[in-house]
């Protein structure tokens, strides 16, 4: 639930925190950074295995590329 997500990210105050939401319940969240990866999901089904739960090789590339351009415009805000 949004208030357990918002429990652990009060735990890390400190840090910056970054939420990746692979479904399609909304994550309302105070400092913390979420990255909805469900769009992607929705709509690029190969991104799923068969079991539609597991990420495809491709939907574990696009993964880490949408983290990796969060990352680097959090940087260049900087």
């Amino acid at each position: 639930t949004n208030e357990e997500y918002q429990e652990l990210i009060d735990l890390c105050v400190d840090h910056e925190i970054y939420v990746i939401n692979m479904n399609n319940k909304a994550l309302n969240l105070n400092n913390a950074k979420v990255i909805d990866f469900y769009q992607e999901i929705r709509n690029n089904s190969s991104y799923l295995m068969a079991d539609k739960v597991h990420l495809t090789d491709k939907g574990n590339k696009a993964l880490s590329n949408i983290i990796v351009e969060s990352l680097k415009a959090k940087e260049n805000e900087e």
